[in-house]
């Protein structure tokens, strides 16, 4: 599946981005309506479709609705997760604004994932630099059409070369720290490449001298979010999260696939995340309210369902 998201690309933009080098990979899609609604559901080789289908939907602007996931089967608790570093490739995704109904489905949840999440989101990058040792820059780069590329991340025996079809202007990270010859480069559809700094160094413009670069710690156009947790480290984390993401949600649902984990939800956090929330769904979760303060009080929820959750006594 080494093609994947090289077919997702083409999907959103209704034109291939690029020619892979391995053989005749060429395929024709009807040119109609842009695609608007994505549902992808991993079961096996999850790094491959995961750098692919995040960085083709962060460059998708038409794109409302996403739903994104770990096929998990509670048998057979061996099965691969979405773990906390996958965090970065999803924020990532959702700094495309555009998305306004998200389903993530089979991920760990935990503060290194969020502090990934937000890094991404902040900078628009899916691999941001956490360390304080660094110092990246972040931009812009246009790589020319017939680029020569190899995608970075999916391991030698998929590692896949491609030629760039046509000019594209693509998320760029240097960093000075770990190389002085290259710039990584996200292509949409094939995640993370790198790129000599002698081929196209000229092109690199840093967000602080970009005109157009708007950086935004937020999804601003979110309505509705599903988040079918795997595991979850603390009901912090989660809150956190919703933070993030949270400020205009009219519809969430939370629920924990772990069979033998209860999290916490503070419903007064809640309140102060997700201001505007008027549905709530929580499975499998214990509901608490800290305090009792102008959020909860003013706060317009008219429906909330509980499933497999119990509520503590301040919760009446």
């Amino acid at each position: 599946m080494q093609n994947f998201g090289f077919f997702i690309a083409a999907l959103l933009r209704q034109n291939p981005l690029c020619t892979l080098s391995r053989g005749d990979h060429s395929f024709s899609i009807q040119e109609n309506d842009y695609c608007r609604d994505l549902k992808v559901l991993f079961d096996c080789s999850l790094d491959i479709r995961m750098t692919g289908i995040c960085s083709a939907v962060a460059g998708s602007p038409q794109l409302e609705k996403l739903s994104i996931g770990r096929w998990i089967n509670r048998n057979y608790p061996g099965v691969e997760r979405m773990r906390h570093c996958y965090w970065g490739w999803l924020g990532f995704a959702l700094s495309n604004d555009s998305i306004q109904q998200l389903k993530i489905t089979g991920v760990d949840l935990g503060q290194r994932g969020v502090a990934l999440f937000e890094a991404a989101l902040k900078h628009k990058y899916p691999e941001p630099v956490l360390s304080t040792l660094s110092s990246p820059q972040y931009g812009y780069i246009k790589v020319r059409a017939g680029t020569m590329l190899n995608s970075r991340g999916w391991g030698d025996a998929d590692r896949t070369s491609f030629a760039l079809l046509h000019d594209c202007r693509c998320r760029a990270l240097f960093d000075p720290f770990t190389t002085k010859s290259e710039v990584n480069v996200v292509v949409p559809g094939h995640g993370i490449c790198s790129l000599k700094l002698t081929d196209q160094a000229s092109g690199f413009v840093p967000d602080r001298v970009a005109k157009s670069s708007t950086l935004s710690g937020s999804s601003s156009r979110l309505q509705s979010l599903k988040l079918n947790i795997a595991t979850c480290q603390s009901g912090a984390a989660l809150t956190n999260l919703l933070e993030l993401i949270g400020s205009n949600l009219l519809s969430l649902s939370i629920a924990v696939l772990e069979p033998n984990q209860v999290v916490s939800v503070d419903m007064a956090a809640l309140a102060g995340a997700c201001t505007k929330l008027e549905d709530l769904c929580l499975e499998r979760t214990s509901v608490s309210a800290s305090v009792f303060n102008e959020a909860v009080c003013d706060w317009g929820l008219r429906k909330i369902v509980l499933r497999a959750s119990s509520a503590h006594d301040n919760i009446d």
